[in-house]
Order: C-alpha cells, then sequence, then structure tokens
C-alpha cells in the first residue's frame, strides 16, 4: 500500500478535508452526511485503502452555470474523497515549489 493512499485514506485527513467541505455543502447535504460523521468517515477510509471505493453513479443533482450549461453535483461523499485527495497531495508537493520562479 502507497504512503500517499494511507494519508489520504487516514482518519485525520479526512476529518481535515469534512471540515472545509462542510461550509460549502447545502444544509440538507450537510446534514445527512453530517448525522453518522465518524460512520461514515470510517466508512470511505475503509473503501479507500481496500481498494473498493467507487464513487456514486448519478450526479445528486445540477447547477445551471450563467451561460446555461447544466453542471452536475456530485455526491458529499465523492467531494469529500476529492478534497480529502486534494489535500493530501498538496502537503506532499507544496513544499519543493519555489514560488518565485516563473
Amino acid at each position: 500500500m502507497s504512503a500517499l493512499l494511507e494519508e489520504i485514506a487516514s482518519f485525520p485527513n479526512l476529518i481535515r478535508a469534512w471540515k472545509i467541505l462542510k461550509k460549502r455543502l447545502p444544509v440538507k447535504e450537510l446534514s445527512l452526511f453530517n448525522w453518522h460523521l465518524e460512520e461514515n468517515l470510517l466508512d470511505v477510509s475503509e473503501s479507500l485503502m481496500k481498494g473498493s471505493y467507487c464513487p456514486a453513479c448519478e450526479p445528486v443533482g445540477c447547477h445551471i452555470s450563467s451561460s446555461g450549461k447544466k453542471i452536475p453535483i456530485s455526491s458529499p461523499k465523492d467531494r469529500l474523497v476529492a478534497l480529502a485527495m486534494k489535500e493530501a497531495l498538496l502537503r506532499k508537493i507544496e513544499p519543493s515549489f519555489i514560488y518565485d520562479t516563473y
């Protein structure tokens, strides 16, 4: 098992991602996922570690952009996994960036 996957699936990383995500979720989605938060996070962690995580087949809704295009909205669990991956990657890669180079 790779160290990066373990970092992504770690409970502390999922909690950090949840704290960011819950500020962006509508109340209904927030309530449903937050109801059994620890159980949901452990389930996500376990499925990531086993390699059995599968994103939802259907979006939970759609947002209409200013140009009139329908933009699908992912489930809270899928958004959590995406954010957890982003956060873990940033912590690993960001220290190697030199910000003053163009």
